[in-house]
């Protein structure tokens, strides 16, 4: 099944893989779905973008979601995974599944555009020898995905 740039692929029984766009030099990011009985368990959500919203809203509304989605399942916190979680799960209705350490995590990273946050990052990456140009362009763009 393929829905704009997105595709749809089995990639066993009641498992399947979805390739969502993303608009950066990683082009896309492999979210799963799983299939049982009487509904579905999605696994990632995407980046928080529009157009990610698009796709979403085309694939709900089409016939390959026949039965309901029943939870989301986060499996780090990574805004390519976590992006869209907030939003799908209001649109549907369902519970979102993440482990308590990453959703601290996310929520001290995403909440924190501070020096605080700057001053750790650097510190993080000054431990792997990182000096100069390269440093300071992690550090800036700690936030930017």
């Amino acid at each position: 099944m393929i829905i704009e740039k997105v595709t749809i692929e089995p990639v066993g029984e009641g498992i399947y893989l979805l390739r969502m766009p993303l608009p950066f030099r990683l082009n896309h990011i492999n979210l799963y779905l799983l299939e049982d009985l009487d509904g579905w368990y999605l696994i990632d959500t995407g980046l928080n973008t529009e157009a990610t919203r698009n796709v979403w809203e085309e694939l709900l509304a089409s016939a390959f979601f026949a039965k309901p989605i029943k939870q989301i399942i986060l499996t780090h916190l990574h805004p390519d995974h976590i992006g869209m979680s907030a939003w799908l799960s209001e649109r549907l209705d369902v519970s979102v599944k993440i482990s308590a350490g990453d959703l601290a995590l996310a929520r001290f990273l995403w909440d924190n555009h501070t020096e605080v946050a700057g001053s750790l990052y650097e510190r993080h990456w000054k431990q792997f020898g990182l000096r100069g140009t390269v440093l300071k362009e992690l550090v800036e763009l700690r936030n930017h995905y």
